[in-house]
């Protein structure tokens, strides 16, 4: 992160930041394909079927409306009307999911038993999330920061690795969403979460998981999940601060100051007190 005040803050109070949708960097962030394909006649008669006993509760009742609203109608007409009615529910759907799912993007550490592994040796995450190599890298103990977000915050957060593409969208199917209106089988809220967790191969450097909670913002976690903190050489203001932050807390994570070296594209760690 690029260190700013706000950075700082969350590293001080033990607060970890989940985005909406619309605040990540990525254009297609979000974005996704609804595909009608594969629907069958029978899968639309189900879908009305309970879409109707919601109202009646009387699942024969139900039975009859369904066939009576068939007879009424010709074929193309009934599946215009069904493919309709799993669309308006859809959009609904996903409505709701990109209002209420907030994401935490973390990068993962490629060889655990590298002491020093990628990303923190990635060049183009320092440059393009650390302001140019003038910011700070907090590392977590995923474990800890995932089980102690949700006992601290009372939510229950998921995690994701994401999905690399090289060319297509991720797929949402209205098959599914007719299965889940039928049988509520929770598989659109699978595909959703899915598609909020795909992104094309050109992010592939960041080797991304995502905590996904219902809490937007600030979610609290124990400070003992903070494994390490690396902090840039190039700013001597942010290595004072950091060092005030770390000296304050009961947990004593390690501290290194990452510099680029001096002929050769790679950087170098050494360990500081505080």
């Amino acid at each position: 992160m690029a260190g700013k005040s706000y950075h700082l803050d969350s590293l001080k109070n033990n607060e970890v930041y989940f985005s909406n949708i619309e605040q990540l960097n990525d254009p297609y962030e979000g974005l996704l394909h609804y595909s009608k394909q594969g629907i069958t006649q029978s899968q639309r008669m189900a879908a009305l079927t309970h879409k109707l006993n919601e109202d009646h509760n009387d699942l024969k009742k139900a039975r009859r409306e369904a066939e009576s609203i068939f007879k009424r109608m010709t074929t193309a007409q009934f599946e215009q009307h069904i493919d309709r009615l799993c669309k308006e529910q859809f959009d609904r759907f996903l409505a709701y999911h990109r209002e209420n799912r907030f994401i935490l993007s973390l990068s993962r550490a490629y060889d655990t038993d590298d002491v020093f592994p990628p990303p923190l040796t990635n060049m183009m995450m320092w440059g393009h999330y650390a302001d140019g190599m003038r910011g700070l890298c907090i590392e977590y103990d995923f474990e800890k920061l995932r089980s102690s977000i949700n006992s601290i915050n009372n939510v229950k957060v998921t995690s994701r690795t994401i999905d690399y593409s090289e060319t297509s969208l991720p797929v949402v199917r209205a098959t599914t969403m007719l299965d889940d209106m039928a049988m509520r089988h929770h598989g659109t809220s699978r595909e959703v979460l899915n598609a909020f967790c795909t992104k094309n191969v050109a992010w592939d450097y960041e080797n991304e998981v995502r905590l996904i909670s219902p809490i937007h913002e600030h979610n609290k976690f124990a400070e003992n999940a903070i494994r390490r903190v690396f902090v840039s050489a190039n700013n001597e203001k942010l290595v004072r601060k950091v060092k005030e932050i770390l000296s304050s807390k009961s947990h004593k994570p390690d501290l290194y100051q990452v510099a680029t070296h001096k002929r050769e594209y790679k950087f170098g760690f050494s360990k500081l007190e505080y």
